[in-house]
C-alpha cells in the first residue's frame, strides 16, 4: 500500500486526530493511528475508547489498498517534515514516509485488533442541527461539569428531549448551566449522560457552517460532518432533577452591562489571586464589587438598573460568576438575587446559570 498525500491538507487534519489519542495506556493498539486505503480513499481514525474519530480524504494518490496502524509520534514527524507532499509505504507492518530529502521508516501494528466504528450508526435515530448552534449550546453548558472523578454523572452533561427541544444540564454541585434554546425534529424521548469533556472536544472540530448528524444509541453519541465521524461514549447513571434547583420570586433584579461587568471582576481577581477567588457584592443606589486579600483591596461601582431590595453584602466565587456572565450573548447581563444566602442567577434566552454563595464566617 502507498498513500501520497498534500503535507498542508494532511496536518491541518491531524490535531483533531489527536484529541483522541490515548495518553499513557496498556493497551498498545489503541496507541497509535489507524491508516486504510481503498481506491482512491484514505480513512484514518483515532480511538482511545471514549472518544472515536474517524476522517476521510479523497483523491489520494499512490497505489494498492491495505490498512495498518501507524504509531502516534507520525503526528510529530509530519509536522514536521519538509516537503508538500507525504508518501507513506507501508509493507510487512513497516511504514517508509518520504518527504522532500527526508526518511523515516516506522514499526507499525497490524490493523486488524484495532477498535474502528462501523457504519452501525447510520441504522439510529439522528436530528440534524446547525455546527453555530451546536457550538453555542457546548459552549454554555460543558464548562460547568464537575472534575472530580469520583461523581463521574455529574461530570457529565445531561441531555434529554423535552418535546423536540434539547434539555442540557451540567453541575458540579457549586454552579448550574441550564440550556434550552435547541429545536430538534426527533420524535422519541431519550436522557442520556455526555462527559463534559467529550462535548468540549466536539465543539472544537465542529465549524459554524456544518450541517450536523447527531444519531443517538444506547452506548454512544456519534456527530458526522462532512469532514469527520466523531462518537462519544455515553455514561450509565442517574441524573438528579436540578431543575428544582433554579429558585423563582427573587428579592432584586437587576441589569447590567456585561463587559463592565466583566472587567471589573477580573481587576477584583487581581488583588485577591486565584487562591481564595472570593468577591463581596452589594445593591443600593450602585453594583459594588469589593475584593480584599493581604496584597490589599479594591472597590469599583457599576451603574445598573435594579428593582426590588437592596443587597447589603453576598461573598461569591469570582471564577464562577465570571464564567457565568462570559456564557450570556448580547450587551445587557440580567440577575437575579435570592438574598445574601440565595442562588445568584444570570439569565439569557434559554439560558439559566446559578452560582451559589459563600457563607460568611
Amino acid at each position: 500500500m502507498q498513500v501520497v498525500i498534500n503535507r498542508k491538507g494532511l496536518i491541518d487534519r491531524l490535531p483533531v486526530l489527536e484529541m483522541a489519542l490515548p495518553g499513557k495506556v496498556s493497551f498498545a493498539i489503541i496507541e497509535g493511528i489507524y491508516m486504510s486505503r481503498e481506491g482512491d480513499n484514505l480513512t484514518l481514525c483515532a480511538n482511545d475508547l471514549e472518544m472515536a474519530i474517524r476522517l476521510s480524504i479523497r483523491d489520494v494518490k499512490g497505489g494498492g489498498d491495505g490498512a495498518t496502524v501507524l504509531p502516534k509520534k507520525f503526528v510529530q514527524i509530519a509536522k514536521q517534515l519538509p516537503g508538500d507532499e507525504i508518501s507513506i509505504t507501508v509493507e510487512n507492518d513497516r511504514a517508509e514516509i518520504v518527504s522532500g530529502n527526508s526518511r523515516f521508516n516506522l514499526n507499525c501494528i497490524n490493523a486488524e485488533e484495532f477498535p474502528t466504528f462501523d457504519d452501525s450508526y447510520t441504522e439510529k435515530p439522528f436530528f440534524e442541527v446547525e455546527g453555530k448552534v451546536l457550538k453555542e449550546m457546548i459552549r454554555k453548558v460543558a464548562f460547568c461539569v464537575s472534575n472530580d472523578s469520583s461523581r463521574p454523572t455529574f461530570e457529565c452533561v445531561y441531555i434529554s428531549n423535552d418535546n423536540g427541544v434539547l434539555n442540557c444540564i451540567a453541575s458540579d454541585t457549586y454552579r448550574l448551566s441550564w440550556y434550552k434554546n435547541l429545536k430538534i425534529d426527533y420524535a422519541e424521548p431519550f436522557e442520556i449522560l455526555v462527559p463534559g469533556a467529550l462535548l468540549t472536544k466536539v465543539g472544537k472540530i465542529v465549524n459554524d457552517d456544518d450541517n450536523v448528524r447527531v444519531h443517538i444509541d444506547s452506548s454512544e453519541l456519534v456527530f458526522v460532518t462532512d469532514d469527520y465521524v466523531v462518537s462519544a461514549r455515553l455514561i450509565d447513571g442517574k441524573y438528579p432533577d436540578l431543575k428544582k434547583a433554579l429558585p423563582k420570586n427573587p428579592e432584586t433584579q437587576i441589569v447590567i452591562n456585561k463587559q463592565a461587568l466583566s472587567d471589573a471582576i477580573n481587576r477584583a481577581r487581581l488583588v485577591i489571586g486565584k487562591q481564595h477567588d472570593a468577591v463581596t457584592l452589594s445593591i443600593a443606589d450602585d453594583f459594588t464589587i469589593k475584593a480584599q486579600s493581604e496584597i490589599g483591596k479594591m472597590s469599583e461601582e457599576l451603574p445598573m438598573q435594579a428593582k426590588g431590595k437592596p443587597l447589603e453584602r453576598l461573598f461569591i466565587n469570582a471564577k464562577y460568576l465570571l464564567e457565568g456572565v462570559k456564557a450570556v450573548d448580547g450587551d445587557d447581563l440580567y440577575v437575579d438575587f435570592h438574598g445574601e444566602d440565595g442562588a445568584v442567577i444570570v439569565k439569557d434566552a434559554g439560558f439559566r446559570y446559578l452560582a451559589l454563595p459563600i457563607k460568611a464566617n
